[in-house]
């Protein structure tokens, strides 16, 4: 993720426990990425009994995304996991949930607290293309054809093409041109909004 206010690209680790970040800028020799370690809070004791979390870290893919605001005031950190089916020899991927982690700057690092209420954002994930945050008003009801953005949601393409309801931790499918979008070779991704 590339990031306006600090001007520095950042790279979750494997597991999102650690981030990279590279200087632009360049101003530090020998040219090496800067190493943080995450410290994670407030995870609710809920999670662990309605999704089993224990079986579901062991069992899941997880994906990790790192996303900023468009104001560049607030990052979040998504953790993503899907469960694997076997389905006529072919391995299908549901999603399960979705861990959004808002980061702190702390003098002891970066703390990630967990979080379900981003407000008037919204995430876009996808298995091919950079995750991205908008502001759901700025996309508001236009007509039958437009719905507009819900607040405090992920949309994901990957697992599924659906958008997630990180209040009621709900996923609610998005209808497809054809059904066959996500078959084959085919990655779509969603296209980040552009002023130009």
């Amino acid at each position: 993720m590339y990031s306006k206010r600090d001007e520095r690209f950042y790279l979750p680790g494997l597991g999102g426990h650690h981030l990279l970040s590279y200087d632009l800028k360049f101003v530090k020799k020998p040219y090496k990425p800067e190493f943080h370690e995450f410290q994670f809070r407030d995870i609710p004791q809920s999670l662990a009994y309605e999704y089993d979390l224990p079986e579901l870290f062991c069992s899941s893919s997880r994906t990790e995304y790192l996303v900023e605001s468009p104001s560049g005031e607030e990052r979040f950190l998504i953790k993503w996991y899907a469960d694997s089916n076997l389905v006529s020899k072919k391995v299908s991927y549901e999603t399960q949930m979705f861990m959004v982690f808002r980061e702190e700057e702390t003098p002891e690092g970066k703390l990630m607290r967990y979080t379900d209420d981003i407000g008037d954002l919204c995430i876009f994930i996808s298995k091919g293309g950079e995750a991205f945050c908008v502001q759901s008003s700025s996309f508001p009801f236009t007509n039958e054809s437009f719905p507009g953005l819900l607040t405090n949601t992920i949309y994901f393409i990957g697992f599924g093409f659906s958008f997630y309801d990180l209040a009621s931790k709900t996923t609610s499918s998005l209808q497809t041109p054809e059904e066959s979008l996500l078959d084959g070779n085919a990655i779509p991704h969603w296209f980040p909004p552009s002023s130009s």
